[in-house]
Protein backbone atom coordinates (compact mmCIF):
# COMPACT_ATOMS: atom_id res chain seq x y z
CA UNK A 1 0.00 0.00 0.00
CA UNK A 2 2.83 2.42 0.84
CA UNK A 3 4.43 1.91 -2.57
CA UNK A 4 1.09 2.34 -4.31
CA UNK A 5 0.54 5.61 -2.44
CA UNK A 6 4.03 6.86 -3.34
CA UNK A 7 3.42 6.00 -7.01
CA UNK A 8 0.19 8.01 -7.01
CA UNK A 9 1.95 10.90 -5.29
CA UNK A 10 4.68 10.87 -7.91
CA UNK A 11 2.15 10.92 -10.76
CA UNK A 12 0.37 13.81 -9.09
CA UNK A 13 3.64 15.75 -8.79
CA UNK A 14 4.29 15.24 -12.50
CA UNK A 15 0.87 16.67 -13.25
CA UNK A 16 1.51 19.66 -10.99
CA UNK A 17 4.63 20.56 -12.97
CA UNK A 18 2.60 20.44 -16.18
CA UNK A 19 -0.20 22.64 -14.81
CA UNK A 20 1.96 25.32 -13.19
CA UNK A 21 4.33 27.73 -14.88
CA UNK A 22 7.60 26.18 -16.05
CA UNK A 23 9.58 28.73 -14.05
CA UNK A 24 8.24 27.33 -10.79
CA UNK A 25 9.67 24.31 -9.03
CA UNK A 26 7.09 22.86 -6.64
CA UNK A 27 8.33 20.12 -4.33
CA UNK A 28 6.90 18.05 -1.55
CA UNK A 29 7.25 19.84 1.78
CA UNK A 30 9.37 17.01 3.17
CA UNK A 31 12.04 17.84 0.56
CA UNK A 32 12.16 21.59 1.25
CA UNK A 33 13.90 23.28 4.18
CA UNK A 34 11.27 25.36 5.99
CA UNK A 35 10.43 26.92 9.33
CA UNK A 36 8.10 25.49 11.95
CA UNK A 37 5.47 28.17 11.26
CA UNK A 38 5.36 26.95 7.66
CA UNK A 39 3.97 23.66 8.95
CA UNK A 40 0.92 25.45 10.34
CA UNK A 41 0.46 27.28 7.05
CA UNK A 42 0.79 24.02 5.13
CA UNK A 43 -1.85 22.25 7.23
CA UNK A 44 -4.20 25.19 6.79
CA UNK A 45 -3.68 25.28 3.02
CA UNK A 46 -4.15 21.52 2.58
CA UNK A 47 -7.33 21.59 4.64
CA UNK A 48 -8.63 24.47 2.52
CA UNK A 49 -7.69 22.54 -0.64
CA UNK A 50 -9.61 19.48 0.56
CA UNK A 51 -12.65 21.59 1.47
CA UNK A 52 -12.58 23.37 -1.90
CA UNK A 53 -12.24 20.09 -3.76
CA UNK A 54 -15.17 18.64 -1.82
CA UNK A 55 -17.41 21.53 -2.78
CA UNK A 56 -16.37 21.27 -6.42
CA UNK A 57 -17.30 17.57 -6.37
CA UNK A 58 -20.70 18.48 -4.91
CA UNK A 59 -21.08 20.99 -7.75
CA UNK A 60 -20.39 18.16 -10.16
CA UNK A 61 -23.22 16.17 -8.55
CA UNK A 62 -25.72 19.02 -8.95
CA UNK A 63 -25.13 21.65 -6.25
CA UNK A 64 -25.89 25.16 -7.54
CA UNK A 65 -24.96 28.64 -6.34
CA UNK A 66 -28.52 29.11 -5.06
CA UNK A 67 -28.33 25.82 -3.16
CA UNK A 68 -25.04 26.79 -1.56
CA UNK A 69 -26.30 30.21 -0.49
CA UNK A 70 -29.28 28.60 1.23
CA UNK A 71 -27.16 25.92 2.91
CA UNK A 72 -24.75 28.52 4.29
CA UNK A 73 -27.70 30.45 5.71
CA UNK A 74 -29.08 27.27 7.29
CA UNK A 75 -25.69 26.41 8.81
CA UNK A 76 -25.61 29.67 10.77
CA UNK A 77 -28.30 28.34 13.13
CA UNK A 78 -28.84 24.65 12.30
CA UNK A 79 -26.95 21.55 11.34
CA UNK A 80 -26.96 20.70 7.62
CA UNK A 81 -26.66 17.18 6.22
CA UNK A 82 -26.58 15.39 2.89
CA UNK A 83 -28.95 12.45 2.59
CA UNK A 84 -28.78 9.79 -0.10
CA UNK A 85 -31.86 7.59 -0.28
CA UNK A 86 -32.83 4.86 -2.74
CA UNK A 87 -35.96 2.77 -3.35
CA UNK A 88 -36.28 -0.43 -5.38
CA UNK A 89 -39.45 -1.99 -6.79
CA UNK A 90 -39.91 -5.19 -8.76
CA UNK A 91 -43.13 -5.70 -10.76
CA UNK A 92 -44.26 -8.77 -12.72
CA UNK A 93 -44.92 -7.92 -16.37
CA UNK A 94 -45.74 -11.01 -18.40
CA UNK A 95 -45.11 -14.65 -19.12
CA UNK A 96 -43.64 -15.65 -22.47
CA UNK A 97 -43.00 -18.97 -24.17
CA UNK A 98 -40.50 -19.68 -26.88
CA UNK A 99 -39.02 -22.70 -28.59
CA UNK A 100 -35.32 -23.33 -28.79
CA UNK A 101 -33.64 -25.87 -31.06
CA UNK A 102 -30.87 -27.98 -29.64
CA UNK A 103 -27.45 -27.09 -31.01
CA UNK A 104 -26.94 -30.66 -32.29
CA UNK A 105 -29.05 -33.00 -34.36
CA UNK A 106 -28.91 -36.74 -34.96
CA UNK A 107 -28.78 -38.57 -38.29
CA UNK A 108 -29.57 -42.27 -38.76
CA UNK A 109 -28.83 -44.03 -42.07
CA UNK A 110 -30.37 -47.39 -42.87
CA UNK A 111 -30.95 -49.69 -45.86
CA UNK A 112 -32.86 -52.88 -46.61
CA UNK A 113 -32.53 -55.39 -49.43
CA UNK A 114 -34.06 -54.12 -52.62
CA UNK A 115 -34.83 -50.80 -50.89
CA UNK A 116 -33.17 -47.51 -51.59
CA UNK A 117 -30.77 -46.43 -48.88
CA UNK A 118 -32.27 -43.62 -46.78
CA UNK A 119 -31.25 -41.29 -43.95
CA UNK A 120 -33.42 -39.86 -41.18
CA UNK A 121 -32.37 -36.84 -39.08
CA UNK A 122 -33.92 -35.56 -35.89
CA UNK A 123 -33.46 -32.65 -33.48
CA UNK A 124 -34.69 -31.75 -30.03
CA UNK A 125 -36.92 -28.70 -29.62
CA UNK A 126 -37.20 -27.35 -26.10
CA UNK A 127 -40.13 -25.28 -24.93
CA UNK A 128 -38.93 -22.51 -22.62
CA UNK A 129 -41.17 -20.42 -20.41
CA UNK A 130 -39.77 -17.11 -19.19
CA UNK A 131 -41.14 -14.63 -16.67
CA UNK A 132 -40.46 -10.95 -17.29
CA UNK A 133 -40.09 -8.42 -14.49
CA UNK A 134 -39.66 -4.67 -14.35
CA UNK A 135 -37.00 -3.60 -11.88
CA UNK A 136 -37.19 0.11 -11.04
CA UNK A 137 -34.62 1.97 -8.96
CA UNK A 138 -35.22 5.52 -7.75
CA UNK A 139 -32.68 7.50 -5.77
CA UNK A 140 -32.16 11.08 -4.62
CA UNK A 141 -29.54 13.25 -2.99
CA UNK A 142 -31.04 15.90 -0.71
CA UNK A 143 -29.60 18.63 1.51
CA UNK A 144 -31.41 18.73 4.85
CA UNK A 145 -31.72 21.35 7.56
CA UNK A 146 -31.92 19.79 11.00
CA UNK A 147 -34.04 16.64 10.81
CA UNK A 148 -35.82 17.78 7.63
CA UNK A 149 -39.27 17.68 9.19
CA UNK A 150 -40.77 20.18 6.73
CA UNK A 151 -40.53 20.34 2.95
CA UNK A 152 -38.89 23.77 3.31
CA UNK A 153 -36.05 22.06 5.20
CA UNK A 154 -35.10 19.90 2.21
CA UNK A 155 -33.36 20.85 -1.05
CA UNK A 156 -33.15 18.21 -3.83
CA UNK A 157 -29.71 18.18 -5.44
CA UNK A 158 -29.84 15.04 -7.56
CA UNK A 159 -32.58 12.54 -8.38
CA UNK A 160 -33.11 9.84 -10.97
CA UNK A 161 -35.31 6.87 -11.83
CA UNK A 162 -34.17 4.02 -14.05
CA UNK A 163 -35.56 0.63 -14.93
CA UNK A 164 -34.50 -2.64 -16.49
CA UNK A 165 -36.37 -5.74 -17.61
CA UNK A 166 -35.26 -8.97 -15.98
CA UNK A 167 -36.11 -12.50 -17.08
CA UNK A 168 -36.32 -15.63 -14.94
CA UNK A 169 -37.25 -19.22 -15.68
CA UNK A 170 -39.25 -19.52 -12.46
CA UNK A 171 -42.07 -17.27 -11.31
CA UNK A 172 -41.18 -17.73 -7.69
CA UNK A 173 -39.21 -16.36 -6.07
CA UNK A 174 -39.04 -12.98 -7.91
CA UNK A 175 -35.55 -11.69 -8.79
CA UNK A 176 -35.91 -8.89 -6.23
CA UNK A 177 -38.34 -8.04 -3.41
CA UNK A 178 -41.56 -6.38 -4.53
CA UNK A 179 -40.58 -3.18 -2.73
CA UNK A 180 -37.54 -2.08 -0.75
CA UNK A 181 -38.37 1.31 0.74
CA UNK A 182 -35.80 2.49 1.46
CA UNK A 183 -33.29 0.19 -0.12
CA UNK A 184 -30.52 2.31 1.43
CA UNK A 185 -30.35 5.57 3.37
CA UNK A 186 -26.99 7.28 4.00
CA UNK A 187 -26.45 10.63 5.73
CA UNK A 188 -23.45 12.86 6.45
CA UNK A 189 -23.28 16.14 8.37
CA UNK A 190 -21.59 18.92 6.34
CA UNK A 191 -22.04 21.79 8.80
CA UNK A 192 -18.29 22.02 9.37
CA UNK A 193 -17.67 22.39 5.64
CA UNK A 194 -20.20 25.22 5.34
CA UNK A 195 -18.73 26.99 8.37
CA UNK A 196 -15.33 27.03 6.67
CA UNK A 197 -16.59 29.24 3.83
CA UNK A 198 -16.04 32.97 3.94
CA UNK A 199 -19.17 35.10 4.04
CA UNK A 200 -18.47 37.00 0.83
CA UNK A 201 -17.33 34.18 -1.47
CA UNK A 202 -17.38 30.40 -1.62
CA UNK A 203 -13.76 30.12 -0.52
CA UNK A 204 -12.63 28.01 2.44
CA UNK A 205 -10.87 29.84 5.25
CA UNK A 206 -9.57 27.21 7.67
CA UNK A 207 -7.34 28.54 10.46
CA UNK A 208 -5.63 26.94 13.44
CA UNK A 209 -5.95 28.79 16.73
CA UNK A 210 -2.28 28.72 17.67
CA UNK A 211 -2.72 30.59 20.96
CA UNK A 212 -5.20 28.05 22.30
CA UNK A 213 -3.97 26.11 25.34
CA UNK A 214 -5.07 22.91 23.56
CA UNK A 215 -2.97 23.59 20.45
CA UNK A 216 0.14 21.44 20.77
CA UNK A 217 1.39 20.94 17.21
CA UNK A 218 0.22 21.74 13.65
CA UNK A 219 -1.49 18.32 13.67
CA UNK A 220 -2.49 17.98 17.32
CA UNK A 221 -5.04 20.69 17.96
CA UNK A 222 -8.85 20.98 18.20
CA UNK A 223 -9.23 22.64 14.78
CA UNK A 224 -7.47 19.89 12.84
CA UNK A 225 -9.24 17.22 14.91
CA UNK A 226 -12.59 18.71 13.85
CA UNK A 227 -11.46 18.71 10.22
CA UNK A 228 -10.45 15.05 10.45
CA UNK A 229 -13.81 14.10 11.93
CA UNK A 230 -15.51 15.75 8.98
CA UNK A 231 -13.26 14.08 6.40
CA UNK A 232 -13.66 10.65 7.99
CA UNK A 233 -17.44 10.89 8.05
CA UNK A 234 -17.40 12.03 4.43
CA UNK A 235 -15.18 9.08 3.55
CA UNK A 236 -17.76 6.64 4.89
CA UNK A 237 -20.65 8.43 3.18
CA UNK A 238 -19.05 8.64 -0.27
CA UNK A 239 -17.95 5.00 -0.01
CA UNK A 240 -21.53 4.00 0.78
CA UNK A 241 -23.02 6.03 -2.08
CA UNK A 242 -20.44 4.82 -4.62
CA UNK A 243 -20.87 1.25 -3.38
CA UNK A 244 -24.63 1.30 -3.81
CA UNK A 245 -24.53 2.87 -7.26
CA UNK A 246 -21.92 0.29 -8.29
CA UNK A 247 -24.17 -2.51 -7.01
CA UNK A 248 -26.89 -1.45 -9.45
CA UNK A 249 -24.67 -2.88 -12.19
CA UNK A 250 -25.25 -6.33 -10.72
CA UNK A 251 -28.95 -6.11 -11.60
CA UNK A 252 -28.03 -5.99 -15.27
CA UNK A 253 -26.71 -9.31 -16.63
CA UNK A 254 -23.17 -9.10 -18.01
CA UNK A 255 -24.32 -9.86 -21.58
CA UNK A 256 -26.87 -7.02 -21.42
CA UNK A 257 -24.52 -4.38 -20.02
CA UNK A 258 -22.30 -3.72 -23.02
CA UNK A 259 -20.68 -1.09 -20.81
CA UNK A 260 -17.06 -0.16 -20.33
CA UNK A 261 -16.58 -0.81 -16.61
CA UNK A 262 -13.03 0.53 -16.85
CA UNK A 263 -14.50 3.98 -17.51
CA UNK A 264 -15.71 4.06 -13.90
CA UNK A 265 -12.17 4.44 -12.59
CA UNK A 266 -11.28 7.80 -11.04
CA UNK A 267 -7.54 7.15 -11.13
CA UNK A 268 -7.01 9.64 -13.97
CA UNK A 269 -8.70 12.52 -12.10
CA UNK A 270 -6.17 14.91 -10.58
CA UNK A 271 -6.51 15.46 -6.81
CA UNK A 272 -5.31 18.97 -5.77
CA UNK A 273 -4.61 18.09 -2.11
CA UNK A 274 -0.81 18.04 -2.06
CA UNK A 275 1.75 19.24 0.55
CA UNK A 276 3.64 21.52 -1.82
CA UNK A 277 6.24 24.22 -1.31
CA UNK A 278 8.17 26.39 -3.75
CA UNK A 279 11.94 26.63 -3.68
CA UNK A 280 12.09 29.74 -5.88
CA UNK A 281 9.17 31.72 -4.53
CA UNK A 282 9.21 35.48 -4.34
CA UNK A 283 6.86 37.56 -2.26
CA UNK A 284 4.08 37.29 -4.83
CA UNK A 285 1.20 36.37 -2.61
CA UNK A 286 -1.28 38.50 -4.53
CA UNK A 287 -4.43 36.69 -5.53
CA UNK A 288 -5.02 36.12 -9.21
CA UNK A 289 -8.40 35.01 -10.45
CA UNK A 290 -8.52 31.82 -12.49
CA UNK A 291 -11.56 31.15 -14.59
CA UNK A 292 -12.99 27.72 -13.82
CA UNK A 293 -15.72 26.41 -16.06
CA UNK A 294 -17.37 23.30 -17.34
CA UNK A 295 -19.33 22.15 -14.31
CA UNK A 296 -21.10 25.40 -13.59
CA UNK A 297 -21.13 27.63 -10.50
CA UNK A 298 -20.18 27.77 -7.75
CA UNK A 299 -16.56 26.78 -8.41
CA UNK A 300 -14.75 26.90 -5.08
CA UNK A 301 -11.34 28.52 -5.06
CA UNK A 302 -8.71 30.06 -2.82
CA UNK A 303 -8.82 33.71 -1.84
CA UNK A 304 -6.51 35.99 0.10
CA UNK A 305 -2.75 36.07 0.35
CA UNK A 306 0.05 34.06 1.91
CA UNK A 307 2.45 35.87 4.26
CA UNK A 308 5.39 37.57 2.56
CA UNK A 309 8.22 35.16 1.92
CA UNK A 310 6.04 32.07 2.43
CA UNK A 311 7.15 28.96 0.58
CA UNK A 312 3.57 27.77 0.07
CA UNK A 313 1.59 28.02 -3.16
CA UNK A 314 -0.06 31.39 -3.69
CA UNK A 315 -3.78 31.65 -4.40
CA UNK A 316 -3.24 31.78 -8.16
CA UNK A 317 -1.25 28.53 -8.24
CA UNK A 318 -3.63 26.76 -5.87
CA UNK A 319 -6.58 27.78 -8.03
CA UNK A 320 -4.87 26.38 -11.13
CA UNK A 321 -4.68 23.00 -9.43
CA UNK A 322 -8.37 23.18 -8.51
CA UNK A 323 -9.11 24.17 -12.11
CA UNK A 324 -7.28 21.06 -13.33
CA UNK A 325 -9.45 18.85 -11.12
CA UNK A 326 -12.60 20.45 -12.55
CA UNK A 327 -11.27 20.13 -16.09
CA UNK A 328 -10.62 16.42 -15.61
CA UNK A 329 -14.05 15.85 -14.05
CA UNK A 330 -15.64 17.62 -17.02
CA UNK A 331 -13.68 15.42 -19.43
CA UNK A 332 -14.67 12.34 -17.45
CA UNK A 333 -18.33 13.25 -17.66
CA UNK A 334 -18.08 13.63 -21.44
CA UNK A 335 -16.29 10.28 -21.68
CA UNK A 336 -18.99 8.55 -19.64
CA UNK A 337 -21.81 10.18 -21.62
CA UNK A 338 -20.43 8.43 -24.70
CA UNK A 339 -19.69 5.09 -23.01
CA UNK A 340 -22.99 4.93 -21.08
CA UNK A 341 -25.79 6.07 -23.39
CA UNK A 342 -29.50 5.92 -22.61
CA UNK A 343 -31.99 8.01 -20.68
CA UNK A 344 -34.39 5.69 -18.83
CA UNK A 345 -32.09 2.71 -18.49
CA UNK A 346 -31.11 1.44 -15.08
CA UNK A 347 -27.45 2.30 -15.60
CA UNK A 348 -26.54 5.49 -17.47
CA UNK A 349 -23.70 8.00 -17.42
CA UNK A 350 -25.41 9.71 -14.45
CA UNK A 351 -24.64 6.73 -12.22
CA UNK A 352 -21.19 6.35 -13.73
CA UNK A 353 -20.29 9.99 -13.15
CA UNK A 354 -21.61 9.93 -9.58
CA UNK A 355 -19.44 6.87 -8.88
CA UNK A 356 -16.35 8.61 -10.30
CA UNK A 357 -17.06 11.82 -8.37
CA UNK A 358 -17.53 9.99 -5.07
CA UNK A 359 -14.36 8.03 -5.77
CA UNK A 360 -12.50 11.32 -6.32
CA UNK A 361 -13.61 12.48 -2.86
CA UNK A 362 -12.43 9.17 -1.43
CA UNK A 363 -9.00 9.59 -3.02
CA UNK A 364 -8.26 13.04 -1.60
CA UNK A 365 -9.69 12.19 1.82
CA UNK A 366 -7.51 9.08 1.96
CA UNK A 367 -4.49 11.08 0.80
CA UNK A 368 -5.10 13.75 3.43
CA UNK A 369 -5.33 11.17 6.21
CA UNK A 370 -1.98 9.65 5.23
CA UNK A 371 -0.07 12.91 5.48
Amino acid sequence: MAKQFQDKLQRAMERVRVVLNQTKTPQLAADVHHFYDDKYLLVEQMTCAAAASQLNCLVALGLTAEHLATLRQWASHNSVSLQFRAEERCTFLRETTRKEDSPTHHEVEFSMPRVIRAAVSSKIVTKITEYCWKLEVQYELVAVRGVGAESADRIPILSRTGHHELKTTCKLPPPSPEAKVPAVAFEVNITWLLHMLQKEVASPAFKIDRVSAECRTPRRNPDVDAAFRHFRSLTLWTAQVAGYLSSILDFVPALDRKLDLGALSAEAVFVPVLPLMMTNRTADGAQQEVEVGGLGPPSCRFAGQQPDGSLLLNASDANRLLEEELRMLTAKRKELSEAYPGADELVTFHEGFAIVTCSTVLMFVSAGQRR
